[in-house]
């Protein structure tokens, strides 16, 4: 199960084809790439693999026919995300190929099935990427045994060794090297690069403003403060269409909750101040029965005010922590509107949802 943001946008990006396909075309070996037809690259038809199955492999499977006149032969290509170089990530990678070939329903013939990794690791990938080099054998004491002992050696688009002038040399799709960038850089991207950064976000195609766009600013907006407020600044300079969608997720929807909960709660506010106000006049007379209904109706305000800002918050706060458990939920139907305000603010800052409340 994805539970970080690095793997939340590796799986809303990479499970569309069309991506998945280009930085395959970008990072696999010439030699594999040419022998695959990657223009057909789909995922894998989830029927043949059961529900127990998908939760033991890695993070997509996808298949490609091969290039070949006349040929049937389909490549299965397993993609693993790391935002780390486990030194035994070959051997994980033979248990996935291995539970595959046994579980997945095929016919006579096993799947041909090479795995790539995608690792946005701080440092180049360390990890042996030959299954023979974790028995730790010389290459004279290995030699007699290659043909006969388990090995193989799988792919790896290193983000880590590539600078973000070498991705956008491989990938043409500008929203497919934002996202590389941003997961090469952490979320954090250098301030020297902004002007890169911003000419991919003008080069955006219209439809890749929407849910593309949302799922790379929220992978942003989940990281460090600095990364958080240099996206937003990144896209309010590419155009207007781009700056409204990246502040959809946070300004907007504070300030429009915000103004939305005040306008709300003054109406009703109105509304209530004048009945009250009118049947205080009929009672003891109209000064005093306005001065009443001004009173209550400030009070309905400030409560509908609250309510709204409550509502920001909440949603806020799930966005950015997950689900809020009942003691969240009651302090937030608790605090008075300034404290609800003042919270609002640290949702940005927060790494934790106790530094929200603190």
């Amino acid at each position: 199960m994805a539970t970080k943001p690095h793997d939340h946008l590796f799986r809303y990006v990479f499970g569309l084809p069309e991506y998945a396909a280009a930085v395959m075309e970008a990072f696999l070996p010439e030699h594999l790439a040419r022998r695959l037809d990657l223009s057909r690259l789909t995922l894998l038809d989830p029927s043949l693999i059961d529900a127990e199955l998908k939760k033991t492999i890695g993070d997509f499977v996808y298949a490609v026919p091969m290039t070949a006149e006349g040929s049937s032969v389909v490549v299965w290509l397993l993609h693993e995300h790391q935002s780390t170089s486990p030194r035994r990530m070959a051997l994980r990678l033979l248990r996935y190929m291995v539970r595959l070939w046994t579980f997945a329903k095929v016919g006579e013939h096993l799947p041909l099935i090479v795995p790539v990794v995608l690792s946005n690791a701080l440092r180049p990938w360390r990890a042996p990427r030959r299954f023979s080099e974790l028995y730790g054998l010389s290459e004279e004491t290995w030699a007699p045994f290659a043909r006969s002992a388990v090995d193989f050696e799988y792919v790896v688009a290193d983000l880590a060794a590539a600078s973000e002038e070498a991705i956008a040399a491989r990938v043409p799709l500008p929203f497919l090297r934002l996202v590389l960038w941003s997961l090469r850089a952490r979320g954090s991207p250098a301030t020297e690069r902004d002007a890169a950064w911003i000419a991919m976000f003008r080069a955006l195609r219209p439809l890749e403003k929407q849910d593309p766009l949302r799922a790379l600013v929220r992978y942003h907006l989940s990281m460090t403060k600095g990364a958080a407020s240099r996206i937003i600044e990144a896209a309010a300079e590419a155009d207007r269409e781009v700056e409204m969608t990246a502040m959809s997720l946070y300004d907007r929807l504070v300030e429009r909750g915000r103004e939305e909960g005040r306008e709300q709660g003054l109406r009703a506010g109105r509304e209530e101040g004048r009945e009250q106000g009118l049947e205080a006049g009929r009672e003891e007379g109209r000064e005093q029965g306005r001065e009443q209904g001004l009173v209550a109706g400030r009070e309905e305000a400030r409560e509908e005010a609250r309510r709204g800002v409550a509502a920001t918050l909440r949603q806020l706060l799930t966005l950015r922590f997950g689900p809020l458990d009942a003691a969240a939920l009651e302090r937030i139907d608790a605090a008075p509107l300034s404290t609800l305000e003042r919270w609002t603010l640290r949702v940005l800052t927060a790494e934790r949802l106790d530094d929200v409340f603190s």
